[in-house]
């Protein structure tokens, strides 16, 4: 099992900017970025502050599937 695959099923199901920065590897600035893509799967996406995004919506858009 990768690092990647590792850290997913450690991470929690809901995702703030931090966790999902640590996630990827990635900067918090380029996960805030990332959340603010059109089609991003936001759980509430009007919000603008303590935004989510569940784990397992976040695998299938990173994937090419459908949000949802």
């Amino acid at each position: 099992m990768n690092d990647y695959n590792t850290r997913f099923d450690a991470a929690p199901e809901l995702l703030g900017s931090s966790e999902l920065a640590e996630l990827l590897g990635v900067s918090r600035n380029t996960a805030i970025r990332m959340m603010r893509q059109p089609g991003f799967p936001l759980l509430m996406p009007r919000q603008q502050r303590n935004r989510k995004v569940n784990k397992y919506q976040l695998r299938s858009w990173m994937r090419g599937g459908q949000q949802g």
